[in-house]
């Protein structure tokens, strides 16, 4: 005050002052009634209990309480008094109280909770310690099991996301401990979780290419880590099926579909994981045989020759890889389309198939006598279908005859 008097401050413990109620790990909190209205500082003072020799802390302080650390030991117990100062004047030493800092272990955690999950990984969080300075030991075991483990590593923070070794579509039990120099809190609460799948998005950029063997498939793998490829595969030429899985599935990110029919298919891939399974868009591509074979299929006579050498015709892209001679002059010199009666015969189709069956077997190098009769007599065959879906049945004598005419052209004269 102006006067130079200072009314001695009155030391509460920390324990009965709302807000300073703990002694702990190197710490005393101190708490005091002001004493005075007018503005004042405040010094608090220390000895070893029961000693004459009084210490007073480096920094006064304007507040009615006091966190006293540095140089107070644990375990030991000290007497504190507080006095007031002012510009003009300082106060007695208020009462003295004894108290000390404790080595106390920590309590334990609180409100232990699952963050966040995903592929390899769980994050947890929690409440902390009411002691302060303690760190975290995070415990697992396997849920409903016995036996805790704990991580490599201790925390100090009161957020953690692990990872190995827990394994992801596993589920486990986990609780935190507090811990400190002095010893270790119970366990917290116990959560159950694990490292999750998510659905899997589907493989991006697949392609199937056509080849000789086996249908090459290719294909960047999903954004979702940890998925796996199954292959699926349906017949869509010259018959149409079921979808079908491969035997096995793949983490690769290409496959070869083989030991299946030389047809053509359409196929699909798809990114699957225990949460789900996506699938790319499906593609189609032909399992080629050799070129032998497939020439062989071109040219058999019957409906099952007529219908590859139809897919050629409008889908010519599957057959590039064998380097076919696909040219024809249609019927050379005789009409194309040649009138029976008073209607028209389209054999246009039939002559292309008769051109392609000379020119490719002199490119196989195997044209002869036996081969120049087999595609005649599938020249003879393919017009004969023509008369029968063409005209009517009183046409087809006429048409026949016509068809036999052109026959024997290339019979004595083909080369």
């Amino acid at each position: 005050s102006s006067s130079g008097t200072n009314v001695s401050p009155r030391v509460r413990r920390a324990s009965a002052y709302t807000g300073y109620t703990r002694t702990g790990d190197g710490y005393v909190d101190l708490a005091w009634d002001a004493g005075s209205s007018e503005p004042v500082y405040y010094r608090v003072q220390f000895r070893s209990k029961g000693t004459s020799t009084w210490y007073t802390f480096a920094y006064p302080t304007t507040r009615t309480s006091a966190h006293l650390t540095t140089p107070l030991w644990n375990d030991f117990l000290y007497d504190f008094r507080v006095f007031s100062q002012n510009s003009g004047a300082m106060s007695a030493p208020s009462n003295a109280v004894t108290t000390g800092p404790a080595s106390v272990a920590p309590s334990a955690p609180k409100n232990l909770r699952v963050q966040a999950s995903g592929y390899g990984y769980v994050t947890l969080t929690w409440d902390p310690s009411d002691t302060p300075n303690a760190y975290y030991w995070v415990h697992f075991r396997s849920a409903g099991s016995s036996a805790w483990y704990y991580f490599a590593y201790p925390t100090v923070g009161t957020r953690v996301t692990l990872t190995a070794p827990l394994w992801t579509g596993f589920t486990y039990d986990f609780r935190v401990v507090a811990v400190n120099r002095w010893g270790s809190s119970p366990p917290g609460n116990t959560v159950t979780g694990g490292p999750t799948h998510a659905s899997p998005q589907a493989p991006r950029a697949f392609t199937a290419t056509s080849a000789v063997g086996g249908i090459k498939l290719d294909w960047y793998a999903s954004p979702t880590p940890g998925v796996m490829y199954w292959v699926y595969y349906r017949p869509s030429f010259p018959w149409s099926g079921a979808w079908v899985r491969s035997r096995y599935p793949t983490t690769k990110t290409s496959a070869v579909l083989k030991w299946v029919p030389d047809i053509r298919y359409d196929v699909k891939v798809t990114a699957v994981n225990p949460a789900g399974e996506e699938a790319a868009p499906t593609r189609t591509a032909m399992l080629l045989p050799t070129k032998l074979k497939m020439y062989n299929q071109l040219t058999q006579i019957g409906a099952t020759g007529r219908a590859w050498w139809a897919d050629a015709t409008f889908n010519r892209e599957y057959y590039s890889t064998y380097g076919f001679n696909w040219d024809n002059d249609t019927c050379s010199w005789s009409p194309d389309r040649p009138w029976v009666y008073n209607k028209r015969v389209d054999f246009r189709d039939a002559c292309k198939r008769h051109d392609f069956g000379y020119r490719n077997a002199k490119q196989l190098g195997i044209f002869g006598y036996q081969v120049k009769r087999y595609v005649d007599w599938m020249f003879l065959q393919d017009m004969y279908h023509a008369c029968e879906t063409q005209l009517p049945s009183s046409y087809q004598r006429a048409c026949t005859f016509t068809s036999n005419l052109y026959y024997n052209w290339v019979s004595n004269f083909g080369s």
